[in-house]
């Protein structure tokens, strides 16, 4: 299929799920809160929690407050914050991790949403079996080579 196909019959796709699902009248403020629960539900807030932030129309970016765990999460700890991770509105402060999303955003006009996590399964690997799991789970970072990020960043997958 080509490109062009597959972009067509995505949109296509997307189309017919705006017309036949019910997707709620949530803000993006609510869908993180949302999207964090359902992180919780499945166990993701028992280790480290992660991030997510999403962009917004005027550049500006949402996300989580530092140290409020997936599980605790209500609309109030949901923050804005510019490009440089200036919290714009709402209380607290952005986690200094969420640096390699804006990292992304910058290289990948077309991602909106980035959601970090630890997942359980994967945490206890890592804690049960070493190093061998650890070059494992850092595995998921090589698309950031792809992504020209800073070296900094893309050489986590090689440290030992």
């Amino acid at each position: 299929m080509s490109e062009d196909n597959h972009h067509d019959l995505s949109q296509k796709i997307m189309a017919q799920m705006d017309e036949k699902l019910e997707q709620g009248a949530w803000d993006s403020w609510q869908k993180i809160v949302l999207a964090c629960r359902m992180l919780a539900h499945e166990g993701h807030s028992e280790t480290l929690a992660g991030q997510i932030t999403v962009r917004q129309e005027d550049g500006s970016f949402l996300t989580t407050a530092m140290a409020i765990g997936f599980d605790e999460i209500t609309r109030s700890n949901v923050i804005r914050i510019d490009d440089e991770m200036q919290v714009i509105e709402g209380k607290g402060m952005a986690n200094p991790a969420i640096r390699f999303h804006l990292w992304i955003y910058r290289q990948r006009p077309d991602v909106n949403c980035i959601v970090h996590t630890h997942p359980p399964y994967l945490h206890q690997c890592i804690v049960d079996d070493g190093y061998a799991a650890r070059s494992r789970a850092y595995g998921s970072h090589a698309i950031l080579r792809r992504l020209r990020v800073p070296a900094r960043m893309a050489g986590l997958a090689d440290r030992r």
